[in-house]
């Protein structure tokens, strides 16, 4: 079938095109300015050497409906080849199993072509070269929303699932790209374009010689709420000017790795959960390196399971998830609405005659009231005069908290106008104090049932706990039993966490009262040795805790990397590395570590602001992070940041863009751009600048704040002997 001419119009419902063959559009031919529609139509068995089963070519426009494209082959566009300026529209379409020789094996969509795609399978199509699911070239633009692009193979080329390139733009929005093969990018291959994915999933999917996303030359991904996983040839790489920009995304469990530590210098990562080697963690707010549990990935199930980390981890100013809660980081959210209240009281130790907190831990779904009823021991533990210490509602809008002890049984209600979800996380916590003549024991707290016990008027599964009771020492702190507090004590906390000792006072040594003793302990104890008057927690003191030091920084120095903790004191950090022979470890501060093989475990206690914990000498990579924690809560270590400057990001651009830079000491930098003559345009930078990751946007005005013409700028970064230079392209 051929239509041509702007006067053209045909529309077909239930029909099927098949076993034809043509040298432009196996089954069906529209060019110049026609218009074809088709409704619950199957176009199959076609061959062409351009356009398969369907072409559709200068301005001509196509509607496709309920159809399935299937088994069809070209060279180019084995399914549907649309060109020159052509619009094409399915929805609710299967194009699958088709074949090209070189490219486009479901879809080609080339010069300036649109074609927008919603609730439509592409799967089971092979391309030899370019595109086995859909290629997008040479100034097209394709959308792609709730679609799959599963199972489509590139045998001796690029882009198994998606090809994008020469400046064309791919939109997928609720997309899964899976089980797609290719050599490079087995997923998606972009080169000189731009491609934006939201709440994407792009798992299993097979790369032979590397990624299964890839960015080629000039190339920008931005990745929204998207899930990479389980891929094979490595998850996200790309050319060195190339820029990837993630926003609650998943990169993790691909192999044989995530992403090269070079890419990941160059991703503007927010709230991200990305899987480096060693803990390391990619620059930006928000971002972690741990496990993101999913519920069966090896099922090919990337939801969170309940308590991922990922749940309600995302950006707080993203849209809600669908159950009203904070976006979660991933393609798929976490349904709180399918979560079982739950309410757990802890297993705790505390010492006669001081104070014992008792946190309380619930899981619930928009929750605005609580009920708590448990028993408790009252010839031993009695209410604190600051009894509820803390609740989940303090920060709500009209919170009303009220508590009674009767005999045995406490009574504890919560209610606010602003619900809250948790997922055993912290409800309330109770101070209660243990009685001085209480002998060492341990008593139950024991929940009372439903309706003692409610989450707005709803049961709960209740957990019991118990609370052991033991004898107070001589003096807390004091580790040695010389009847001082001395830094000696901390230096011996330190060297028991390192295994350096075997036995201490416990109860001396854990003066944060947590039944823990860790370097955070070490901490305190320096506190009271520079300030006898400081309280600690397990008498009734507060805790000293950190005001900004949540992670850990790598910094290279002359002989190796210095690791620095940024805030203020105290800091207690507990870090396991993994190191080579020859390397050695030295600190200024408080400092204690153990070798057993490669795994060397080092504790630091420290007063000082923006502190170097210690040094690893002899190495010239960044040392290997197996574990880290800070004032007893786990942390990631940041990247090293290295002197680079990133492609701009949009480029070209129009009106504003981004550029990035990082540095690794802190310094005089100048960032600066000129026009193609070598003339000042504008001064972004001048001046110090700390170590790090920085971005800044440049408007496409000149120093006095006229907008400047359309054209190729340069910028340059300058920090101290390093200098690095890129262009971008300017067109209003």
């Amino acid at each position: 079938m051929y239509l041509e001419g702007m006067h053209t119009s045909v529309e077909l419902k239930h029909c099927t095109v098949s076993e034809n063959s043509a040298t432009y559009g196996g089954g069906i031919s529209s060019t110049d300015n026609a218009s074809l529609t088709l409704s619950i139509c199957t176009i199959s068995g076609n061959s062409a050497d351009i356009g398969g089963g369907l072409q559709s070519r200068d301005s001509a426009s196509a509607e496709l409906v309920d159809c399935v494209i299937s088994g069809n082959h070209a060279f180019e566009g084995g399914g549907i080849f649309s060109t020159n300026e052509a619009t094409t529209i399915a929805t609710n379409c299967a194009i699958t199993s088709n074949t090209a020789d070189y490219s486009g094996g479901g879809i080609a969509n080339t010069y300036s072509a649109v074609a927008t795609l919603l609730n439509c399978e592409i799967a089971g199509n092979t391309a030899d070269y370019v595109g086995s699911g859909v290629l997008n070239s040479q100034h097209a633009s394709i959308s792609l929303t709730n679609c799959v692009i599963a199972d489509n193979i590139a045998e001796f080329g690029n882009g198994g699932g998606i090809a994008n390139s020469e400046n064309s733009t791919a939109t997928l929005a609720d997309c899964v790209v899976s089980g797609n093969i290719a050599r490079i990018g087995g997923g998606l291959h972009s080169s000189a374009s731009s491609v934006e994915l939201t709440r994407c999933a792009i798992v299993g999917n097979t790369a032979s010689v590397t990624a299964t996303i890839y960015a080629g030359l000039a190339s920008t991904m931005t990745f929204v709420n998207c899930t990479v996983g389980g891929n094979e040839g490595s998850g996200i790489e790309g050319y060195e000017e190339s820029d990837f920009i993630l926003l609650n995304t998943i990169l993790w469990g691909n192999s044989p790795v995530n992403t090269s530590t070079t890419t990941a210098l160059r991703m503007l990562a927010n709230y991200s959960n990305i899987g480096l080697s060693s803990g390391v963690l990619v620059p930006g707010v928000g971002n972690m390196n741990t496990d993101p549990i999913f519920v069966d990935p090896d099922g090919g199930d990337y939801s969170l399971s309940e308590g991922s980390p990922c749940i309600d981890a995302g950006s707080p100013n993203s849209p809600l998830d669908l159950d009203g809660t904070r976006a979660d980081i991933g393609a798929f959210p976490f349904d709180h609405s399918s979560l079982v209240p739950q309410l757990s009281l802890p297993e705790i130790d505390a010492p006669a005659g001081l104070i014992a907190r008792i946190p309380i831990l619930g899981t619930m779904v928009g929750a605005s009231s609580a009920r708590l009823a448990f028993l408790v021991d009252a010839s031993v533990v009695v209410p604190d005069e600051r009894f509820i210490r803390a609740t989940a509602f303090d920060e709500s809008d009209g919170v009303l908290s009220d508590w009674a002890v009767n005999g045995d049984t406490v009574t504890v209600t919560l209610a606010a106008t602003t619900p809250v979800t948790l997922v055993d996380d912290l409800l309330v916590e109770l101070g209660f104090f243990v009685l001085g003549d209480a002998p060492p024991t341990t008593i139950s707290l024991t929940w009372l049932p439903y309706p003692d016990t409610d989450i707005d008027e709803t049961g709960a599964v209740m957990t019991d706990g118990t609370l052991t009771v033991y004898e107070v020492p001589g003096l807390y702190g004091d580790v040695t039993g010389d009847g001082t507090i001395s830094a000696l004590d901390a230096s011996t906390v330190l060297r028991y966490v390192v295994g350096k000792i075997n036995e201490i006072n416990i109860a001396a040594a854990d003066v944060t009262g947590n039944g823990v003793v860790s370097a955070y302990d070490a901490s305190h104890i320096l506190s009271k040795v520079v300030n006898p008057s400081f309280i600690f927690p397990v008498e009734g003191g507060m805790l000293a805790k950190a005001s900004t030091a949540s992670a850990l920084a790598w910094s290279a120095g002359p002989d190796g990397w210095a690791l620095r903790a940024y805030g203020s004191g105290p800091i207690g950090a507990d870090i396991t590395l993994r190191l080579p022979d020859g390397a050695s470890v030295s600190s200024n501060e408080a400092f204690a570590y153990s070798r057993e093989g490669e795994f060397v475990t080092i504790s630091v206690a420290t007063l000082e602001n923006d502190a170097e914990l210690f040094r690893v000498n002899g190495m010239t990579a960044p040392p290997s992070v197996v574990s880290a924690s800070i004032n007893e809560q786990n942390v990631s270590v940041a990247t090293p940041v290295s002197f680079a400057l990133a492609q701009n990001a949009p480029n070209p651009f129009n009106p504003q863009t981004t550029l990035r830079f990082g540095i690794p000491e802190a310094g005089a930098v100048c960032l600066a751009i000129y026009d193609v003559n070598g003339r000042l345009v504008r001064t972004l930078v001048d001046g110090a600048v700390a170590a790090g990751m920085h971005e800044i946007v440049w408007d496409a005005r000149d120093d006095v704040g006229r907008a400047v013409a359309s054209g190729v700028y340069v910028y340059s970064l300058n920090a101290g002997a390093d200098v690095a230079v890129r262009r971008m392209v300017l067109v209003r």
